[in-house]
């Protein structure tokens, strides 16, 4: 059994239910983040078992995945998608089975959706919610992984999991494409100087100013 599967999710809805619905496995805990708004994703998907978490304000992905980490705190690891994916037949179980406390496990869609053990966040930390709304959230991690000397303890692996397409929530709408290019350079240029700068290099000090000039509607 997946002890705890997080969706976030911005828009796209219809892409939602098509990734819950390639769930072909049981799952003891399904999170789903609605960071749109709207308060519009019903409770009771996945056969009345999902938690729906309706965020009056879009968390972001770096944050999105903390607050599923935190919301199950015994997990021994948490399998994290987004919501504009779908699994190939058997291929969560599988991800499930290869699984463990101290692996980060990436599928062929890489970050898209992954399996982060719980002794992997004891030792790294969380993500860094600085990056926002989305990018580079991922490859702060990882670089974190290096200087800690854990990089073989993030793993690719030949699960199958199926995209609809790069990007598919940016590309919604023009404001939201149009937005992504200042903030995806704002995220970049944060990720080279926290690593080209001396000092440990942990999930870093929120700042609201950050999250507020980085609004994906400003």
């Amino acid at each position: 059994m997946i002890p705890a599967l997080i969706i976030p999710v911005l828009n796209r809805f219809d892409l939602l239910e098509e990734c819950i619905s390639s769930i072909d496995c049981e799952v003891e805990h399904l999170l789903i983040i609605d960071n749109s708004g709207q308060y519009s994703i019903p409770s009771g998907l996945y056969g009345g078992k999902s938690t729906v978490l309706n965020i009056p304000a879009n968390l972001g992905v770096a944050g999105s995945w903390n607050l599923g980490i935190k919301s199950f705190p015994f997990a021994p690891y948490w399998i994290i998608t987004s919501n504009d994916i779908k699994y190939a037949p058997g291929q969560l179980q599988k991800l499930g089975d290869k699984s463990s406390p101290d692996l980060l496990i990436k599928t062929s869609q890489a970050w898209s959706s992954f399996s982060i053990g719980s002794n992997v966040v004891k030792t790294v930390g969380l993500f860094d919610e600085n990056y926002h709304p989305a990018y580079y959230e991922d490859n702060d991690y990882e670089s974190r992984m290096d200087r800690l000397g854990l990089r073989d303890l993030s793993v690719s692996s030949d699960i199958n999991v199926i995209a609809y397409g790069a990007a598919t929530t940016i590309q919604d709408s023009q404001e939201l494409f149009n937005r992504n290019i200042a903030t995806n350079e704002s995220n970049y240029q944060y990720w080279q100087d926290k690593f080209n700068s001396p000092g440990v290099k942990d999930a870093g000090q929120y700042s609201l100013q950050r999250r507020i000039d980085n609004d994906l509607f400003s």
